[in-house]
């Protein structure tokens, strides 16, 4: 199943010129990370002037949304406010370039919400669903992802709350080394037939650092088994923090599934 998934590289918007021509020769698609900054200083013709270029070249493109100090799910109605604003303007840049999936952080960490999960969840649950009605009429797909999360519950139960064929799991490999106190397995388990998309990267249980595969304490062999063994076929999405990074652990994928072709 893993020979037949897609391809993608996360670039930061203000960096495609630089990357651009790496993407075309390496034959990956792009993850698009759009920033608030990026949202507020680029202009609608720009945007246009980069769908016609991935369209030209046949690069498929998903997004990775702003989210520094956003919260969907804040008990204060001014910061999902805010928050929705944000995403509202997002989706009108993704009307234009048109994007396979989106991917979102749930804003949930348990130090702070444990004790207003039912709260957190009607909102995020709320926040999303308006979300996902202001684009009915296109065809991506949202994902959210692990973050600080220690279990699979919260994340499942945001799911199948909202539940819509359209809103799914993006697992991190990086967050779960961090953060996750259940084994893959369970991961798997509980959110496996949700499962759009996967960020992957490594680290050694210590900080983000966003390290090639391999050169942390990720359990890669066993992850790509159980990815290979799950219905779905997800996009995977290298987020690994330098070029080289990148262009190594696509190679070392591709060693496992000799996945070749966009």
């Amino acid at each position: 199943m893993l020979k037949n998934c897609s391809i993608h590289a996360h670039i930061p918007f203000r960096k495609l010129n630089r990357y651009f021509d790496t993407i075309q020769k390496s034959n990956i698609n792009v993850e698009l990370y759009i920033s608030a900054d990026d949202l507020d200083n680029t202009s609608p013709d720009q945007f246009k002037e980069w769908g016609s270029t991935f369209r030209d070249k046949g690069i498929k493109l998903t997004f990775h949304a702003p989210y520094m100090d956003l919260s969907p799910g804040s008990v204060d109605s001014k910061i999902r406010r805010v928050s929705l604003e944000r995403m509202i303007k997002l989706m009108d840049t993704a009307k234009i370039l048109n994007p396979g999936i989106v991917t979102v952080h749930p804003g949930f960490d348990h130090w702070r919400n444990d004790n207003n999960l039912n709260q957190w969840l009607s909102n995020s649950s709320s926040f999303w669903k308006e979300i996902l009605q202001y684009t009915e009429d296109l065809n991506f797909r949202f994902t959210v992802e692990n973050i600080f999360e220690q279990t699979p519950e919260t994340l499942l139960k945001l799911i199948e709350n909202i539940a819509s064929p359209r809103f799914g799991f993006c697992f991190d490999t990086g967050h779960f080394n961090l953060f996750s106190k259940s084994p893959l397995d369970e991961w798997f388990k509980r959110l496996g037939s949700y499962l759009f998309e996967t960020h992957i990267h490594d680290n050694n249980g210590e900080k983000d650092s966003h390290l090639p595969i391999g050169e942390g304490s990720f359990p890669f062999t066993s992850y790509f088994e159980l990815l290979s063994k799950i219905l779905v076929q997800p996009v995977l999405t290298f987020e690994a923090h330098s070029e080289e990074g990148i262009l190594e652990s696509i190679k070392s994928l591709k060693k496992i599934t000799g996945q070749e072709e966009r």
